[in-house]
């Protein structure tokens, strides 16, 4: 079944018809009551069954378009969006009654939204899609955690995400102007890694000594105090990275101002390797001439073929046809444009060439 985004309730039916609009026809009268008794008490809203949709508000609109999806007890229920409408507080606690529901019906529920704390939070496999296509699919720690691509990284939460390069021991990034230490050696002499927010250690300059690995001093432009944790904006480098840091003392060495000299930290089991700037440089590296290397090959090729067979001087007017290339005495070539008339009339030839250059147009566009 499939619960649309605005609800798409029936403004003129009360909340019991609207329940029993997708079963009226199936079912006699005393088991759609019984069925619009059983969702309705599920969904705390069998005091409502008698009211019009205009006298509801979003989060009781927002069962009853649920309800009318589940009471047919489908297999498999798509929600597009359905929680878009609610304001924060009663979004959160849908989503922890949509999740017991799930649960307690074991019925599959794909849910589409554009809010990542919201998939995160509902999903036990979560898939990423851009243009259509699945970038990633898995549970939502490991898509979190480890993104496999640039895009799913920022999509989901907060990513600073740098380019290192390889030199001798050790891994350098140009636009931190730091060292890199990482908990796996890799072949790569250059490659993109994440560093999310909230792994930063934020330390002020006088309480803390810069390590020469995996730590940078940096100066604050932008802070957002968000409650449980204040979000600064760290310029290190011409390079600005975010860091979030936890409120969980109130002390003057804890909050720091805008203008701030701070030292970022950070484990190296917290430095993410990102696939997809390997598998791009590959693709760069390897693939990219593909096309033209269809179309030398169906193209170019037979072309050239016709063209020395054209060229050529003919024997009994059909293939085989002699060299253009002839040496005696002194080397010379041999040009005539007679097998233009032989070329013309051999279907086979005519064929393959015309096959031949079909197949290089469907290689190559």
């Amino acid at each position: 079944n499939y619960m649309f985004q605005s609800y798409a309730l029936f403004p003129h039916l009360n909340v019991f018809n609207n329940l029993a609009f997708g079963i009226k026809e199936n079912f006699k009268k005393e088991e759609i009551e019984k069925r619009v008794q059983d969702i309705s008490t599920l969904l705390s809203i069998d005091e409502l069954l008698n009211r019009r949709i205009k006298q509801l508000s979003g989060g009781e609109q927002q069962r009853v378009a649920l309800g009318r999806c589940l009471i047919k007890k489908p297999k498999l229920l798509l929600l597009d969006e359905p929680l878009a409408a609610l304001d924060k507080k009663l979004r959160s606690k849908t989503q922890l009654e949509l999740t017991t529901l799930q649960k307690k019906l074991k019925i599959t529920f794909v849910f589409v939204t554009h809010d990542q704390e919201e998939a995160m939070s509902l999903s036990d496999r979560m898939a990423v899609m851009k243009n259509g296509q699945i970038l990633e699919c898995s549970s939502p720690e490991k898509i979190y955690e480890n993104p496999k691509n640039n895009y799913t990284a920022n999509f989901i939460g907060i990513a600073n995400i740098f380019e290192i390069n390889k030199k001798d021991n050790y891994y350098f990034s140009h636009e931190l102007d730091i060292k890199f230490d990482l908990i796996e050696e890799l072949k790569n002499q250059k490659t993109n890694i994440l560093l999310r927010p909230e792994k930063i250690k934020i330390t002020s300059i006088k309480n803390f000594n810069k390590s020469s690995y995996n730590s940078l001093e940096g100066e604050i432009i932008e802070k957002s105090y968000l409650g449980s944790f204040t979000r600064y904006e760290v310029k290190c480098n011409k390079k600005i990275i975010s860091v979030l840091d936890q409120n969980f003392k109130s002390n003057s060495n804890y909050n720091y101002p805008i203008g701030e000299k701070v030292i970022c930290s950070w484990e190296k089991e917290s430095i993410k390797i990102l696939e997809d700037w390997l598998k791009n440089k590959l693709f760069e590296k390897y693939f990219v001439f593909t096309p033209y290397f269809w179309l030398v090959l169906f193209f170019f090729i037979p072309l050239a073929i016709i063209f020395k067979i054209s060229i050529s001087v003919s024997e009994w007017g059909m293939p085989p046809y002699q060299d253009i290339f002839l040496y005696e005495n002194s080397f010379k070539i041999n040009v005539t444009f007679e097998n233009y008339i032989y070329i013309f009339s051999d279907y086979y030839y005519i064929g393959s060439f015309i096959n031949s250059l079909l197949l290089a147009s469907i290689s190559t566009f």
